[in-house]
């Protein structure tokens, strides 16, 4: 698989080259080899771990457990480390951004419901949080704004296509 990525609120507002080789050797494995890195493997007839690695600093990992005879509800724990940015609307240089980034370390409960909606209940652990305004990752240190650690709950309802 051969493309690219733009983003210019990316932590890298270049081109991301995407390159990597889709491999699944079985029903039970998939992986992609190259950048971006992914995996799905079911281990066990009820159990299935994932992770992905987006380049530079985006990062998740999953441990899906779903009930014999009923694939509609699924018990998971998971780890992510994201990150997040925006244009500011009254910056004085144009090339400014607000960052977010983070890491979470929760678990949760997915239900699917009628209408290709799945509801998602999970709580967990957030922590090394911090915000600043700059140019790239480098300016992290200025107008920097850290925020402290803590427990979390969440609540989504999505469409599934």
């Amino acid at each position: 698989m051969l493309g690219a990525n733009y983003s210019p609120t990316s932590d890298y507002p270049y081109p991301l080259p995407i390159a990597f080789y889709y491999w699944h050797p079985s029903d039970d494995a998939e992986v992609g080899l190259g950048i971006p890195f992914f995996f799905k493997w079911r281990f066990l007839p009820q159990w299935t771990a994932e992770g992905v690695w987006v380049p530079i600093r985006t990062v998740s990992a999953r441990v899906t457990w779903t009930p014999e005879g009923d694939p509609g509800v699924r018990a998971y724990g998971a780890f992510a480390w994201a990150n997040e940015s925006y244009f500011l609307a009254d910056r004085l240089d144009d090339r400014d951004r607000f960052f977010s980034f983070e890491k979470r370390l929760y678990g949760g409960m997915q239900f699917d419901m009628p209408y290709r909606l799945r509801l998602d209940l999970s709580m967990g652990y957030i922590f090394d949080r911090f915000y600043f305004q700059g140019r790239q990752y480098q300016d992290r240190n200025r107008d920097r704004v850290n925020v402290g650690s803590g427990l979390f709950g969440q609540v989504q309802l999505r469409l599934q296509f």
